[in-house]
């Protein structure tokens, strides 16, 4: 909301300003110190500043308890926009001062900002009441002006609030100041923006072709010359004037020769043209800071427009075809066999060769700028797709694609494919896939689909290899796959079933299972194996006959061999350590230290390992 004191503000036109202060713009919510001695207040970087502070920020944030207005954009409704928030001194001070130079004598201009009364409402609560003056450099004051009390006004308003003087003789610097009259405590809380100062002169009005208007838009092929006038009021008889144009929304600039009340535009290329006519005291007319500016007046030269067509074609007879232009506000089209159309998209439904040809639209804006574009439909016959019957390849086999029916092709997935661009790829796919080819004549495709069936490899897969001791029974673990696969174990030898999966064993001897896998569809068979290993029971013999007849000459325990790591150790009576072996490579035969042993009795341990039992007992030596 927004709302204006104009008893003391400018009531003619403004220059532009000498000084204007809006406190800058940023994604961050807190902005940086005012710069130099331009406040009597302390910066303080947070939202709601305590008394006597002042910060420059985006926006208030739940102040005091929710004291203050939550504002969330500066007074030109800029999100970004910077603002300087001051919670008023116990003591009267200065909220902004500034010099101001290069002014001309003899000229008025406006001292003003925008304020707001950040206090939502508490009848306890200190009014702010500023005083803007103008002084000279010694402090001398020129001229002032006092708010008041700012009430409050129960939603957040800005008010622009300011006088207007003229500048004594001699004067081209001055001081502007905005003191703060009210004590700080509670209230006292301001906001302000866009402080300015500017010239301010008579009012200055334009009229085009003599009739007032802000805007004026026609095309770049208008040839009219358009009469820009301008009036003060009061009007002066001492006046210097000097257009200006301001191109593509950029800067204004001075048009060459263009000194009188009246200017004369003549056409110009396509663009944004500004026009304004500044005015000032005499040779004043040449100082930035002496000289007051009409309104504008907005010239918008359009170009042609650009307009664009999105069409589904190329396409086959008997399809339809979607045709839309965009870019202007009305359309009209023309085509072959005496077609036309007055929308902006439409739908045609060709089915021989007189529907091809070439298809102009031309478009218009509502100013009545114009341009043209064309699009060549051009229809062919339908192909005939066939991609040929469905296959069956083996896993890691190659499957011979053929199409027919057009003069191009693209197959799809292309991955597996060593062209997808020919009639008759090769395809290497590792599971069943469908293919999808795209056959075209001229402007014109069709699809067709083929199935790659692809038949998995067989796979075979047994457990780890077991242990088991003589007698005892084990169960077999195998995993097979494949497409239409049969399986059977090998050897058929002291197991349950060979066209089990898990069958069980109890083979009397170490022997390796193997799991045989074979696809019924001829794509190769497989197998994998595993070891089971059977522990001998043993039954060590209690006497051999060491007297070198060859028989029975050594202490033979059999099956012992089947125990890889089994250790024995054999005592005389006395606990002497007389023999020792790991796996019974080497036989006992009766000797130690490469001497027979007397005949006798001797004691032994075996240890099997494998978490068996050691077994102990006694042999005799007979001679």
């Amino acid at each position: 909301m927004y709302a204006s004191v104009n008893a003391q503000l400018c009531g003619g036109s403004l220059g532009d300003p000498v000084v204007k202060i809006d406190f800058g713009s940023g994604s961050n919510p807190q902005g940086p110190p005012l710069s130099g001695n331009k406040t009597n207040y302390i910066y303080q970087a947070a939202d709601c500043p305590n008394d006597g502070l002042y910060t420059i920020r985006s926006n208030t944030n739940n102040c005091f308890g929710n004291a203050w207005f939550q504002i969330s954009q500066d007074h030109t409704g800029n999100p970004g926009g910077y603002m300087m928030i001051v919670n008023a001194s116990y003591d009267p001070g200065d909220f902004y001062v500034d010099t101001v130079k290069g002014l001309c004598p003899g000229t008025t201009y406006e001292f003003a900002s925008w304020v707001m009364n950040l206090i939502k409402s508490n009848p306890q609560a200190i009014l702010p009441d500023i005083t803007f003056s103008i002084e000279t450099t010694t402090g001398n004051v020129l001229q002032s002006f006092s708010t008041g009390k700012i009430p409050f006004l129960g939603t957040p308003t800005w008010k622009q609030y300011g006088f207007y003087f003229a500048t004594p003789s001699g004067i081209t610097t001055v001081v502007i100041r905005m003191k703060n009259n009210a004590p700080g405590g509670i209230g006292n809380d301001i906001l302000l923006d866009d402080i300015t100062f500017r010239p301010c002169g008579p009012l200055v009005s334009l009229v085009v072709n003599g009739i007032p208007k802000d805007t004026t838009e026609f095309c770049d092929t208008d040839t009219r010359v358009l009469n820009f006038s301008g009036t003060l009021n009061p009007a002066s008889p001492t006046a210097s004037y000097q257009w200006q144009v301001n191109t593509n929304n950029t800067t204004w600039n001075d048009i060459a020769g263009a000194q009188t009340n009246n200017y004369s535009r003549y056409p110009t290329t396509a663009g944004n043209y500004s026009y304004r006519l500044l005015t000032a005291e005499g040779s004043n007319i040449n100082i930035a800071a002496c000289r007051i500016a009409s309104n504008a007046v907005n010239v918008f030269v359009d170009a042609p427009p650009t307009i664009a067509i999105q069409s589904n074609n190329p396409s086959c007879f008997g399809d339809t075809i979607s045709l839309s232009a965009t870019g202007a506000d009305a359309f009209k089209w023309n085509g072959p066999n005496g077609f036309t159309n007055n929308t902006s998209s439409f739908k045609i439904y060709p089915t021989a060769a007189i529907n091809n040809g070439i298809y102009n639209v031309t478009g218009t804006t509502t100013i009545g700028c114009v341009n043209t574009n064309s699009i060549n439909i051009n229809l062919g016959s339908v192909p005939q797709p066939n991609a040929g019957n469905d296959t069956i390849i083996c896993e890691g086999t190659t499957a011979f694609l053929h199409a027919t029916g057009g003069t191009s092709y693209n197959w799809k997935p292309a991955s597996t494919l060593d062209n997808p661009n020919i009639s008759n790829p090769s395809a290497t796919p590792i599971d069943t896939i469908q293919y999808i080819v795209t056959v075209s004549n001229n402007s014109c495709s069709r699809n067709d689909t083929v199935i790659v069936n692809v038949l998995k490899k067989p796979v075979a897969q047994v457990g780890p290899k077991q242990t088991i001791f003589e007698g005892n029974y084990t169960q077999l673990s195998g995993v097979i796959d494949g497409t239409n696969v049969s399986f059977y174990w090998s050897p058929n030898q002291d197991i349950s079933d060979i066209h089990s999966l898990s069958p069980t064993v109890n083979p009397a001897n170490s022997i390796y299972y193997i799991l045989n896998v074979v696809s019924n569809d001829g794509c190769g068979t497989a197998k994998d194996s595993t070891f089971i290993r059977v522990l001998k029971k043993i039954k060590p013999p209690n006497a051999f006959t060491p007297n070198g007849d060859g028989i029975n000459d050594d202490w033979y325990i059999k099956d012992l061999e089947t125990y890889a790591e089994a250790e024995v150790f054999i005592y005389s009576r006395t606990g002497q350590l007389i023999f020792q072996s790991k796996g019974y490579n080497k036989r006992w035969n009766g000797t130690f230290n490469n001497q027979p042993l007397p005949v006798g009795t001797y004691y032994y341990i075996i240890d099997l390992k494998n978490n068996i039992p050691k077994i102990s007992g006694s042999v005799t030596i007979i001679r």
